[in-house]
C-alpha cells in the first residue's frame, strides 16, 4: 500500500539533515558545546542528558584520584627521606662509639701491661671419668685435658686449690689472673654480683622436664664440667645457678610418673619436697666445685620466661638434667639457641659423636675421654637430726643394726628370706623396706619376721624425709645383679641387655658413707668411689646370707666399739 505524498514530505521534514548524511552527523556533533563534548564516553556516544551527568562524574574521579595519586608520592619521599636521617643518625652513633671504645681500650692495655705474674704447679690428681689422670709439677705452666667435646686448661696455684675430704675426690682449681682488658669492649651491662672484676657473673640454667632425678641436681652443679674460658663472664664471681624444673609443665607436660597415676595437685609431687629443701637449705648460698674449683652460687627457680627477662641476662650455658627422656634432644643440643648440654642416664642407640661430646653420664663405666660423674651429693644430716626421727626407738637407735633395701624392681621377697637366715635377732637387726613409688606394703611369702625386726618406709614423697631415712640406714642392699637388673651393668657383664644404667643406692652408699653388701660386678664398677666397707656376694642365695651375716657382725662390733670409746671418755 502506497503511502500518500503528504505523510512522505511530513516525515521527511522530520529528520534532520545531519542524520541523512554521517559526514554531516560527525560535524554536527563535534561542533557541539564544550561541556557536551566532555560528557562523551566515546565519540560514538550520544549526547543525551543522562551522558553530560556520567561524563561530569566521571570527570570529577580522575581529579580525586590525581590527588590521591600526589599525596602518596609525597608520603612516600618523606618516608625515604626519614629513613636516610636515621641511618645517617646510626652510623654516626657508631663511629662515635667505635672510637670511645677503642681509646679506652688502649688505656686499659697499656695499664695493665705490668701486671702479669707467674705461679708454681702441685701435681694432683683428677679424678674424671672414673679414671685417675695426675698432673706434673712445672713452673707457671699450665695442664689441657679433653672434657665434654671441648679442652680447657688448668692453671694451679698455691691460693687456688680446694679439696673434699667427704666424698674421697680433689679439686681442681683453676687460676684467677686473667688478662680481662681485650674483653672490656665487649662489656654487657648486666647485674652485678659482688667480688672480682668488672665482667658480669656467669649464669647457667638446670632444667628438670619431669618429677623424679632431683637427686642429681646439686652433683650437677658442683661436678658438671663446663667450658668456661668461651664465656665472655668473670672468673672470680660466683656462678649463678638458676632451676628450671617441673613445676614450669605441670600438669600439661607430664610425659611420666614414677607411679602409675600422675599427681593431680603439685603439691603431691616430689619437686615441692626439693622445693622446700632448695629454699631451706641452698638457694643464695655458695659452694666450690669439685671438677674445676669454681665457686658458686644456688640463685633461684625460675619460670622459662625467666630465660631471657632476668636480671642477670641470657644463660651462658643451659643442662637438661633428663635429656634422653625426649629423643627430639638430638637436635636441641647441638642446634638450641643457647650453649646447651645433656645429662644422659643411659646407653643412647640413636646418639652420635657430636651428641656425646656434649653430655654426661653417672656411671664410669665409659671410656676416659668421656664425660662421667657419679651424683653422690645429697641433703646432710647431724646425728641429733637422725636420731631424733628415728622409726622404732623402742628398739634403741645406738643398739638397733638397720638393713635397709630401697627402691623399686628388687626381690624383696628373696631378700627378706635372705635376712631370716643372718643371726639378725643375736645382734638386734631391723630390716627396712621402703620407696617413693608405691602407696601399699608389698605382701612377702615369708610371713616369720617379728614385726619389731620389719619397718616399712611408705610413699615417702618428700625430698628431705626420705634421704633421711637412708641416712639412717647402717647397711644398704643394692639388691642389684646381672640377672635381675642387667641395664646397670656393662656390655661385657650382661651383653645386648647392657644399658650401663645408675642404680642409686650407690649414690646413697657413696655420699652418706654407709656400708653395704652387693655384687662383686656391682662393687669392680664403682671400686674406686666407695667410703665405707663393702661385702660381696655372687649368684647363689648362700653367698649372699654369707656376706650378710659377715656385714651384721661388722657393724655391731664397730658399735660395740664406739660405745666403749665414749665410756672410756666419760671416766676420764
Amino acid at each position: 500500500m502506497r503511502r500518500s505524498s503528504t505523510q512522505q514530505k511530513k516525515r521527511s521534514s522530520s529528520i534532520k539533515p545531519q542524520d541523512r548524511n554521517p559526514a554531516a552527523f560527525l560535524n554536527y556533533y563535534f561542533s557541539s558545546s564544550e561541556s557536551s563534548a566532555s560528557s562523551w564516553s566515546s565519540p560514538l556516544s550520544l549526547p543525551t542528558r543522562g551522558g553530560q551527568m556520567q561524563g561530569q562524574m566521571q570527570g570529577q574521579r580522575g581529579d580525586l584520584y590525581r590527588k590521591k595519586f600526589r599525596l602518596s608520592v609525597l608520603i612516600r619521599v618523606l618516608v625515604a627521606f626519614a629513613i636516610v636521617m636515621m641511618t645517617m643518625m646510626m652510623m654516626m652513633m657508631m663511629m662515635a662509639t667505635t672510637f670511645m671504645t677503642f681509646k679506652d681500650s688502649s688505656m686499659s692495655s697499656s695499664s695493665s701491661s705490668s701486671s702479669s705474674s707467674s705461679s708454681s704447679i702441685k701435681a694432683e690428681t683428677v679424678h674424671f671419668g672414673g679414671s685417675t689422670t695426675t698432673t706434673g709439677s712445672s713452673t707457671g705452666g699450665s695442664t689441657s685435658k679433653l672434657v665434654v667435646g671441648f679442652e680447657y686448661s688448668i692453671n694451679h696455684g698455691d691460693n687456688s686449690s680446694n679439696s673434699s675430704s667427704s666424698d674421697n675426690m680433689t679439686s681442681i682449681t683453676s687460676s684467677n689472673n686473667i688478662n680481662s682488658s681485650s674483653k672490656r669492649n665487649q662489656k654487657i651491662k648486666r647485674e652485678e654480683i659482688v667480688g672480682g672484676d668488672d665482667r658480669r657473673a656467669c649464669r647457667v640454667i638446670i632444667e628438670n622436664k619431669v618429677d623424679f632425678h632431683h637427686e642429681i641436681l646439686e652433683s650437677i652443679v658442683l661436678r658438671y664440667p663446663l667450658p668456661w674460658d668461651k664465656y665472655n663472664c668473670s672468673s672470680t664471681k660466683p656462678v649463678m645457678f638458676d632451676f628450671a624444673l617441673f613445676d614450669n609443665r605441670f600438669p600439661n607436660g607430664m610425659i611420666t610418673c614414677p607411679e602409675k597415676k600422675c599427681p593431680k595437685h603439685l603439691n603431691e609431687t616430689e619437686f615441692v619436697g626439693w622445693k622446700r629443701y632448695f629454699e631451706r637449705s641452698l638457694q643464695n648460698r655458695t659452694f666450690d666445685r669439685f671438677v674445676d674449683g669454681r665457686t658458686v652460687q644456688y640463685h633461684k627457680l625460675i619460670r622459662y620466661a625467666e630465660y631471657e627477662n632476668s636480671p642477670l641476662g641470657p644463660p651462658d650455658a643451659v643442662i637438661d638434667a633428663t635429656c634422653d627422656i625426649y629423643q627430639r634432644f638430638l637436635v636441641w643440643l647441638n642446634l638450641g639457641k643457647y650453649d646447651n648440654y645433656c645429662v644422659l642416664h643411659r646407653e643412647c642407640d640413636f646418639c652420635e659423636a657430636v651428641h656425646y661430646n656434649k653430655s654426661c653420664f653417672l656411671t664410669p663405666m665409659w671410656t676416659p675421654s668421656q664425660c662421667t660423674f657419679l651424683p653422690s651429693d645429697l641433703p646432710r644430716f647431724s646425728k641429733e637430726d637422725l636420731f631424733d626421727s628415728q622409726d622404732g626407738n623402742d628398739l634403741g637407735f645406738e643398739q638397733t643394726t638397720r638393713v635397709c633395701l630401697f627402691g623399686r624392681e628388687r626381690n624383696h621377697t628373696m631378700w627378706a628370706n635372705v635376712f631370716l637366715q643372718s643371726p639378725y635377732e643375736k645382734y638386734n637387726v631391723r630390716f627396712v623396706i621402703g620407696s617413693r613409688a608405691y602407696s601399699e606394703k608389698r605382701v612377702y611369702t615369708s610371713r616369720h619376721i617379728s614385726p619389731k625386726a620389719l619397718s616399712f618406709v611408705e610413699h615417702e614423697r618428700d625430698y628431705v624425709e626420705f634421704h633421711k631415712r637412708i641416712a639412717q640406714c647402717d647397711i644398704l642392699l643394692p639388691a642389684t645383679d646381672p640377672i635381675d637388673r642387667p641395664a646397670h651393668f656393662p656390655p661385657s657383664v650382661s651383653g645386648e641387655k647392657s644399658k650401663r644404667k645408675l642404680t642409686g643406692s650407690i649414690s646413697q652408699v657413696v655420699g652418706y658413707k654407709i656400708h653395704s653388701v652387693m655384687h662383686h660386678e656391682l662393687e669392680r664398677i664403682y671400686h674406686d668411689y666407695f667410703t665405707a666397707p663393702v661385702e660381696v656376694y655372687g649368684d647363689s642365695i648362700q653367698s649372699k646370707v654369707d656376706a650378710l651375716t659377715k656385714m651384721i657382725a661388722t657393724v655391731a662390733q664397730n658399735k660395740k666399739n664406739d660405745e666403749n670409746g665414749k665410756i672410756a671418755t666419760s671416766k676420764r
